[in-house]
């Protein structure tokens, strides 16, 4: 418009979320410049960036496509060494709710929820604006249930102002429903009972199942919700019509009356037989030995070729543990079992590593010690050396007070994955603390300080040096899992650390500078 507010250059809003100074060019496009993976508008650092996930046992760190700074590990997240289960690869977390589920740098599978439209990580959430398509509602708004529902001025009982309005409880008279509510437009809707007897579930007749018959296929629910499958045929259709018996054609001119045998071979019946036999009874589809001892089931072909079926590793003639397959070696400590070429099962050993921390103390000082979380880990557990005291050894970080004892010490820590343990032990060397100088920590001044420790949620974090050489840090709970995306503490400067969106609890701040570690006990009180 000549003479408008709106020339190129004026601020505007692209609509976009991972954009930033937005602006009209000059052919009057909305545009913005791109966030980077550090916060920046229009910055640099974008995927493939190298940068430093914070965990020295990583290589090659770099932001993945969703800004994660992860490296590469040796043994990857499911115990396989180089294995492709790196951080930021896909998985699944096993949780129907989440979506774009990938590793973090602690090897932990998560994945983003999903919104009310559907979205991993999208912003529909209940409570959030929507439009529920009638025109006599207000205040339209997702609810708890993911409706996008609105408050009418007659409410469904037609009284005003009244409290049966959409997503209120109602009756729709239909016992094979429950949870049942007014719609946007007050109609009273419940939610079908499926076959397992959950109310919205998913097991309704005519969705698929499986009854357990390796014999059949397309197995679905039927009206009574019972399980049923349609039988294979004889060319792997379920509920094909080349049924045993039936007409086919083998292929040989030579042969007649073609029909399935009860081996499913198209076979017909040979003037000669496979034995050149006339009329003899070597026909395609009977018994023969193909002189192989590693398959069963032998029979002629319609070309009169005699061949078995192969023999599998449990035994069963045309079964699928063949080598290569998946197997469980019964061996709690290990991983991805599978067969091999001599039929035996074995997978991956699980690992521990080594426990880090200074191998050199004084008596009566307090001390970090960490352990690598271990993939899959759903505790830990550390034995102190006698005399040694902590408020919390159920963690992959441990803060310690040494006894004043002088000597060597065992101090080990163990992770259980399931049914299996796995401990590894540093030894630590302990100097009688005389009392006649400071007491030391890990050797050095500490890097940072935090307060309030405990906190409501915030802490402040300050660098102690002046030389403002970057430190990494890294929030993680007591199993290991990433709670807070890795940050750089550089400078001299205070920073804030926000811990609001996580439960109360025990939480450890992992910092790392020059291949040197600290580990501080974060307490969250809300």
């Amino acid at each position: 418009m000549a003479g408008g507010t709106a020339p190129p250059g004026t601020a505007c809003d692209d609509g976009n979320a991972d954009t930033g100074a937005d602006a009209y060019n000059f052919n009057c496009q909305c545009l913005g410049l791109p966030i980077d993976c550090a916060g920046v508008i229009g910055g640099t650092t974008v995927p493939g960036t190298p940068c430093d996930d914070g965990n020295p046992l990583s290589g090659g760190d770099q932001f993945n496509s969703n800004c994660q700074c992860a490296g590469t590990f040796a043994v990857d997240c499911t115990g396989v060494p180089d294995g492709t289960a790196q951080p930021g690869s896909p998985c699944d977390d096993n949780d129907p709710n989440t979506g774009n589920d990938v590793y973090n740098p602690s090897c932990l599978c998560a994945g983003l929820p999903y919104d009310c439209a559907g979205t991993p990580g999208g912003s529909a959430l209940p409570g959030a604006p929507c439009d529920d398509g009638n025109p006599s509602s207000t205040e339209d708004a997702y609810n708890a249930n993911c409706q996008c529902v609105g408050i009418l001025p007659l409410d469904c009982a037609g009284v005003p102002g009244g409290t049966a309005q959409p997503s209120t409880s109602c009756n729709d008279g239909n016992p094979a429903t429950d949870n049942d509510v007014y719609n946007a437009f007050c109609e009273c809707i419940g939610q079908l009972i499926d076959c397992n007897g959950v109310v919205g579930g998913t097991a309704l007749p005519g969705f698929p199942c499986d009854d357990e018959d390796a014999t059949t296929g397309n197995d679905v629910l039927d009206g009574a919700c019972i399980c049923a499958g349609l039988p294979f045929d004889c060319t792997g259709t379920p509920g094909g019509p080349n049924t045993v018996g039936t007409a086919c054609d083998d292929g040989n001119t030579a042969t007649s009356n073609d029909v399935y045998t009860a081996s499913c071979v198209c076979a017909g019946v040979l003037t000669n037989d496979c034995e050149g036999v006339a009329g003899g009874s070597a026909q395609p589809g009977t018994p023969c030995d193909d002189g192989d001892a590693n398959t069963g089931n032998d029979v002629y072909s319609a070309a009169c070729d005699c061949a078995g079926q192969l023999i599998d590793c449990t035994g069963t003639v045309g079964g699928n543990a063949l080598p290569g397959t998946p197997c469980d070696d019964g061996l709690a400590c290990t991983v991805n079992d599978v067969r091999g070429t001599d039929c035996a099962c074995s997978g991956t050993t699980l690992t521990i590593g080594t426990v880090t921390g200074p191998s050199s103390v004084v008596g009566l000082s307090s001390n970090a010690y960490i352990v690598t979380p271990v993939a899959n880990a759903t505790s830990y557990t550390w034995a102190l050396p006698n005399g040694w005291t902590t408020n919390d050894n159920s963690a992959f970080a441990l803060v310690a007070e040494a006894a004043n004892t002088a000597g060597p010490v065992q101090l080990c820590v163990t992770a259980t994955v399931g049914g299996c343990e796995l401990t590894s032990c540093i030894t630590v060397n302990v100097d009688f603390n005389t009392g006649l100088a400071p007491e030391a920590t890990t050797g050095s001044e500490a890097w940072f300080t935090v307060q309030p420790n405990p906190s409501s949620g915030v802490f402040q974090l300050v660098p102690t040096r002046s030389d403002g050489s970057p430190i990494n840090m890294t929030v993680h709970d007591g199993i290991g899992r990433v709670m807070k995306a890795p940050f750089m503490l550089s400078g001299s400067g205070m920073v804030f650390l926000d811990l609001n969106d996580v439960p109360s609890g025990s939480y450890y701040l992992i910092a790392t500078r020059d291949g040197s570690q600290e580990v501080m006990k974060l307490m969250v009180q809300h």
